[in-house]
């Protein structure tokens, strides 16, 4: 009979960032299911944008801290091919969280469907950037360069139309 408890994470065998990331972090999520109670219970649709905007802000929280060489190491494949695999897992487990969280704010707000499926666009987006920002600094953390870089792009969201290739062909 173990004595510990492992909590299961719905990301076995993909990296290793959500993983973490939600074993560490989960009860941050009783937040985004507090606010999801709130929006239905008062009829409010800002708690319901601020669920989603915490859902998808605490899925970007993994992708902050850089990973051990050896992880990188151990994949055999290009560094294009590695940026992809990375986007798409990322893009993948982050829509776990945050589909759950839209399916409920269109089932709350109908209304406002189109506007909950662009903040969601949008925060992969912002995903992406974050995930390429992390290869364009690795070994070290993200720094100031990328964070100011990151931060223009999110007072000024068409900079990433310039910043998302650039990082890609920088991190390759």
């Amino acid at each position: 009979l173990p004595l510990a408890f492992v909590l299961p994470t719905p990301f076995s065998k993909t990296p290793f960032e959500f993983m973490i990331g939600w074993r560490k972090g989960w009860y941050a999520y009783f937040i985004v299911l507090l606010a999801l109670a709130m929006a239905w219970t008062l009829d409010n649709v800002n708690f319901a944008f601020f669920a989603q905007g915490i859902a998808m802000f605490l899925a970007m929280a993994n992708y902050f801290e850089p990973e051990p060489k050896y992880y990188i190491w151990i994949n055999r494949c290009t560094p294009k091919q590695f940026l992809f695999k990375k986007i798409l897992i990322g893009l993948l487990q982050a829509q776990y969280v945050g589909f759950l969280v839209l399916i409920c704010f269109v089932l709350l707000f109908p209304k406002l469907a189109l506007v909950a499926f662009f903040i969601q666009l949008v925060a992969s987006i912002y995903l992406v950037a974050l995930i390429l920002a992390k290869y364009v600094a690795y070994p070290r953390e993200v720094s100031f360069p990328e964070a100011s870089e990151l931060a223009i792009a999110m007072w000024f969201p068409p900079f990433l139309f310039y910043l998302i290739p650039s990082w890609f062909k920088k991190s390759c």
